[in-house]
């Protein structure tokens, strides 16, 4: 007799009667190269039972209502005689009808893809924090993963050594890029759920990376690197979350009134009522930079009176600025550091003294203010005129505020490389992965890993089939020659970018040779842009991405970005040559290990062109293309069968006396042979 148990919380749910649950089990059909296939449950009907209510903690009366019950997943386990069919999967409830609560249940990539609901941006990089600075730019050449900062042509460099642009590279002109396979490992390792105070809890995976075991994958892998790309190079969420402690927010209880105040005055203005302000930055008057960063800075006042007390001007009055006082200035209120001056507040009549006026609800701010440590940053007035005196009068509830601001990095600040990464959702960039090296991804809920596998590797272990020979049955078989929508021309294409002609650079194809198929067409259009190369610095070759029409267009950090660019990959070429890297005031000379980057080959090595992509990771898909076979047989398959499914080696038949992928396998009781569709290769 056949029988079924299903467990949530440890608890043995009461099931229907009448049947076993169907399970189906997949993963890369190899029919859509781009997506990810997972096992899923048929729709189960819960009987409504004491029991299941305990279990789930649904309401009584079946409604549902509350979110965490029908808003998540449920841990589940699900034996299937005496063997753990889905030793760990995920339950969850779909609806209800006539007294029944209906579930499915998940497993393999299904669950885990399913926790990848952030963007590359999102992932936590704070093992590979640092300083921006020439040390720091010059030792990451060494690096083999996380980031080192390429030499990439943004426009900044020339190939004339008599030019100041083509002798040495400067630290402020250069952008950290990333490592693919380290971004690859922090998706795996990272992938898992927000707890209740909206932070992520990894669910614990880890990666068994098989592309790193081919020998035609690996070189390519390895050396893939993601380099900025953006219009800013911008502090992530995670630097404001660190630094928000040195946000400052002060506000004035006090009436302030300077009196008979001789024209031309410069006068700082005070708050004394502390609303925020951890680090200890501001005393009253002045704020003081801790470390070089970016801040907005402004103020607000409900009510400002001024008096002018004497005649004979027609401009009395004050204006409100803010200055930036560098650090150990003897001269704060020098006119080179006026940051800000709003427009005069006075008078335009020829009025005798004692002429009053009120300025209701003025405010100013100034953003994206450059600081280095012990700069101060004030707000003050200076009254206006030739001569006299003019009375000010602040009224209570005045505001001052200095908050961080994460839109620029500036050489000397902590670096959060996920920054610099594209804007992409994680699970797009897998997918990205699996299309560009041919792979198939499959995910071992219960050991918690993640393994990707170059379909080549699957035909490399024929040797180590499975011989399903004596579980074939003669129940409809249906054996097709095609798989998938493929055509003889199947064209993939990188994105398109204004800086990139002609718009096919780079694009390529891979040919099925059968002529029943239709002629062409486009399988997947790539998430990132192709890339140049040029000569800079006397005759080196490295990628070019154009983002600086002006190279003499500076700001502090040595360069600006203002033509857009998409995304990019570069291949890292690093060469044992002697380069220089200069800063403003000296020249430091660095041999070997420099970190050139490429996307096309001169030399005839494998590059990113989706030609050589195609000629390099696709043979194996290729050739089982060009004679295509998919079995949609029966096959008995019992729980152990199951249990023991390895997508990654193939299955024997010597009925056909073929070797074959197994694609899907769609109903799985246990009780009678089940649909398989098999690849054959």
């Amino acid at each position: 007799m056949q029988y079924a148990e299903l467990y949530v919380n440890d608890i043995l749910l009461d099931l229907p009667n009448d049947s076993l649950i169907a399970l189906s089990y997949a993963v890369n059909t190899l029919t859509d190269l781009k997506s990810v296939q997972g096992n899923i449950s048929n729709s189960i009907s819960l009987p409504d039972t004491a029991n299941n209510r305990l279990a789930l903690g649904y309401p009584e009366d079946l409604n549902f209502n509350g979110a965490s019950v029908i808003r998540k997943k449920v841990p589940c386990r699900y034996v299937q005689n005496g063997v753990d069919v889905i030793p760990q999967g995920n339950l969850r409830i779909v609806g209800a009808s006539k007294g029944q609560l209906k579930i499915v249940i998940s497993s393999g990539n299904t669950d885990f893809f399913d926790l990848l609901t952030g963007s590359l941006r999102d992932l936590d990089f704070s093992d590979y924090d640092h300083i921006w600075n020439l040390d720091n730019v010059i030792a990451s050449r060494l690096n083999n993963d996380g980031y080192l900062y390429p030499i990439i042509n943004y426009g900044n460099l020339s190939n004339n050594t008599a030019d100041l642009h083509g002798q040495a590279i400067y630290p402020g002109e250069m952008r950290p890029a990333v490592f693919v396979k380290t971004v690859v490992e922090k998706i795996v390792t990272l992938a898992g759920t927000l707890n209740s105070a909206g932070a992520n809890v990894p669910a614990g995976y880890t990666l068994n990376n098989q592309i790193l075991a081919d020998p035609v994958t690996a070189p390519i892998y390895n050396n893939l690197m993601l380099p900025f790309a953006s219009d800013k190079f911008i502090h992530s969420q995670r630097y404001t979350n660190m630094y928000s402690g040195q946000n400052v927010d002060y506000t004035q209880t006090n009436p302030l009134d300077w009196l008979g105040q001789n024209n031309g005055t410069k006068i700082p203005i005070p708050f004394n009522n502390k609303i925020s302000d951890t680090a200890n930055l501001y005393d009253g008057f002045y704020w003081t930079a801790p470390q070089i960063m970016t801040v907005d800075i402004s103020a607000s006042f409900p009510h400002i009176n001024i008096v002018r007390r004497d005649t004979g001007d027609s401009i009395h009055g004050i204006f409100m600025k803010f200055y930036k006082i560098p650090a150990g200035s003897t001269d704060p209120f020098n006119d080179a550091n006026k940051i800000y001056e709003a427009q005069n507040l006075g008078f335009d009549d020829g009025i005798d003294s004692g002429h009053s006026r009120d300025f209701m609800n003025f405010s100013m701010s100034i953003a994206g203010v450059y600081v280095q440590p012990g700069d101060r940053l004030v707000a003050a007035f200076e009254t206006a005129g030739h001569d006299g005196n003019t009375d000010v009068h602040i009224y209570p509830g005045a505001e001052l505020t200095v908050k961080l601001n994460s839109q620029n990095v500036n050489l000397g600040e902590m670096v959060q490389v996920e920054a610099v990464l594209p804007d992409m959702n994680t699970s797009d960039f897998l997918k990205f992965i699996q299309f560009f090296f041919c792979a198939v991804i499959q995910t071992d809920n219960i050991n918690k890993v993640v393994t990707i596998v170059p379909f080549g590797h699957i035909v490399q272990n024929l040797p180590f089939a499975v011989d399903w020979s004596d579980k074939i049955t003669n129940d409809g078989e249906d054996y097709d020659v095609q798989i998938g929508d493929y055509c003889q021309q199947n064209e993939a294409k990188w994105k398109h970018d204004d800086t990139v002609s002609p718009d096919t650079y780079g694009n390529g194809s891979f040919y099925v040779n059968d002529q029943n198929l239709d002629i062409y067409q486009d399988i997947y259009d790539l998430p990132f842009a192709a890339s140049f190369e040029q000569q800079v610095l006397g005759g080196f070759n490295t990628t070019f991405i154009n983002k600086i029409p002006d190279q003499n267009a500076l700001d502090q950090n040595g360069l600006i970005f203002s033509t857009q660019t998409e995304d990019r990959v570069v291949l890292l070429n690093k060469q044992d040559v002697t380069l220089s890297y200069r800063n403003p005031t000296d020249i430091t000379t660095i041999s070997g290990s420099i970190p050139f980057t490429y996307f096309t080959s001169l030399t005839g090595t494998p590059d990113l062109t989706l030609k050589s992509i195609f000629a390099n990771h696709y043979p194996d898909l290729v050739n089982v293309l060009n004679d295509q076979r998919k079995l949609t047989c029966y096959i008995k398959l019992n729980e152990i069968d199951i249990q023991q499914l390895d997508f990654f080696k193939p299955v024997y038949i010597s009925k056909y006396q073929c070797y074959f992928y197994i694609s899907k396998i769609t109903d799985f009781t246990g009780v009678k042979p089940v649909k398989v569709d098999l690849i054959r290769l």
